[in-house]
């Protein structure tokens, strides 16, 4: 069976012998990190193809389904906190946490309240955590740069405030609010675009395995929703929770020590 599956899709790499073509005969850069993504993504998924038919067809022990998740809440918020290595210890705890408060209680709500279904059911569990993850991993990302290279940049203007009594809370307060913004904008922009110019991955997929489109559509509303309230719950509590790393206890601005612990 996975030999027939292997056989079918195979010609897609076509494609990516062509896109990878290109690239080299143009002289564009990331060609060679274009081949390693995609060695990787074909590695990756092909493992979690095995592991995740191992975790179906074992329903009744939820064990793998609670390891399953926690590998993929750990690998987000490694991949989170290791794109800025400047992010001093302070910050990378407050991240973890934001992201660990906003993934449990949003995947919770979701699967329970919405679906109501087990929280353990392989089946809803782990697909809906890789989307709400996912899209977490990106977004606190982009927030976390934009915040951080708005305080280097400032860094004289805030000084500044702070000789004059401001308080850091007042001063961050507008950073906070735009790197919040950028960070939302992916979202938006793909909600904009929902049944117009996208049919997003979940309703194309279960409208592929023979679901009703009405069906498909209100799963895919109900995750979009979701997965726009992770972003914002995740990346709201990282920077209003992380900023305070950047000031010591002696209320000093400390943007030009960001890498030591506050």
């Amino acid at each position: 069976m996975i030999l027939d599956e292997i056989k079918k899709f195979s010609l897609i790499y076509i494609i990516f012998l062509l896109i990878i073509f290109i690239m080299k005969r143009f002289k564009i850069d990331n060609s060679k990190l274009l081949i390693l993504a995609g060695t990787r993504m074909t590695i990756q998924l092909i493992l979690a193809g095995y592991i995740l038919t191992y975790i179906f067809t074992n329903t009744k022990n939820s064990l793998y389904t609670f390891a399953y998740l926690g590998i993929m809440l750990f690998f987000t918020e490694y991949r989170v906190i290791s794109k800025d290595l400047d992010l001093n210890l302070n910050f990378k705890l407050s991240t973890c946490f934001a992201i660990t408060v906003s993934y449990i209680g949003m995947v919770i709500f979701f699967i329970v309240f919405i679906l109501k279904e087990d929280i353990l059911n392989p089946r809803y569990a782990i697909p809906i955590s890789g989307m709400l993850l996912g899209n977490t991993m990106n977004s606190t990302s982009i927030a976390i740069k934009n915040f951080c290279g708005i305080l280097k940049k400032s860094e004289v203007e805030i000084q500044t405030l702070m000789n004059l009594g401001a308080k850091p809370k007042k001063i961050v307060l507008p950073f906070i609010k735009e790197s919040l913004e950028t960070a939302l904008i992916p979202t938006i922009n793909s909600m904009l675009g929902m049944g117009v110019v996208v049919l997003p991955g979940m309703m194309t997929g279960q409208i592929l395995a023979g679901s009703s489109p009405m069906t498909a559509i209100f799963y895919q509303l109900s995750i979009t929703i979701a997965i726009s309230g992770i972003v914002c719950f995740s990346t709201f509590l990282t920077l209003i929770l992380g900023y305070k790393s950047f000031w010591n206890k002696e209320g000093q601005f400390i943007i030009k020590t960001i890498k030591k612990l506050v």
